[in-house]
């Protein structure tokens, strides 16, 4: 039965399309008792905060007096009287424009925490590229500037602004409490990180050093040939020097 209560209407509607579906069901030999019914209800009716104190009432009915037409009359009842009871009115719709803005504000952190890791991803793709680019010219042409550089960087440089920005506004939306998830300090005007986000020594021969995660747990490895998980901040094997300079 998948008939649902819908506050707006008159509850003699829920009710005559639970008791419908009843009839249908019956007539394909499946038998629907009153217990049934008065869960259903209670399970539409337990979603609806004016409620919740009939529903109690009702839990302390006695067995015999458990019946769908009591149900329907109990019901019936306490939610006319909700609605002319402009203090319970009030109090929904406070109720309900507080799930509304919870509910967005949950939404916006899951897109922004999404941005972000892409923006850092993308960030860490281009610094690689850059440097193989970069190495590969000068061996050839050791005296002529990479114009392939300076775009890459540039590339680079307009991630990180994006980085900032969303994290700035992720601080104006959470009240910009120092360490949470989004709130990191922001990198400086060349893209390089000034200020230190985690304080461990964790290190990961992909991403580098001040990360929250190790080489073992890494979620970006993209040379996955040469990345190598057992490597620390006293033995990189090798690996990124990323954020070296906040090592402490």
């Amino acid at each position: 039965m998948e008939q649902r209560y819908d506050a707006t209407e008159e509850p003699q509607v829920y009710y005559k399309a639970v008791q419908d579906a009843k009839v249908t069901l019956e007539s394909l030999n499946q038998t629907i008792d009153e217990d049934t019914l008065i869960r259903h209800g209670l399970n539409q009716f337990k979603e609806h905060l004016d409620l919740r104190f009939d529903i109690k009432t009702w839990k302390k009915k006695d067995r015999a007096d458990k019946t769908w037409k009591k149900f329907k009359y109990h019901f019936t009842k306490a939610i006319n009287d909700n609605r002319n009871d402009m203090g319970t009115l009030k109090a929904i719709g406070i109720a309900n424009a507080v799930k509304v803005q919870v509910d967005q504000n949950k939404e916006n952190q899951q897109i922004l925490a999404q941005a972000t890791d892409e923006a850092n991803n993308k960030i860490d793709q281009l610094e690689k590229q850059q440097a193989q680019l970069y190495a590969a010219l000068m061996a050839k042409q050791p005296q002529q500037p990479s114009p392939l550089q300076d775009t890459t960087a540039a590339t680079i440089k307009a991630l990180t602004d994006k980085i900032n920005r969303l994290e700035a506004s992720a601080g104006n939306r959470t009240g910009g409490s120092r360490g949470s998830a989004n709130t990191y300090q922001r990198n400086g005007k060349d893209g390089i990180r000034t200020t230190r986000r985690w304080d461990n020594d964790n290190y990961c021969w992909t991403c580098g050093y001040d990360i929250k995660h190790t080489g073992i747990t890494c979620k970006y490895i993209r040379d996955t040939a040469n990345h190598k998980p057992e490597a620390t901040a006293t033995n990189t094997m090798g690996g990124s020097t990323r954020n070296l300079h906040l090592r402490a």
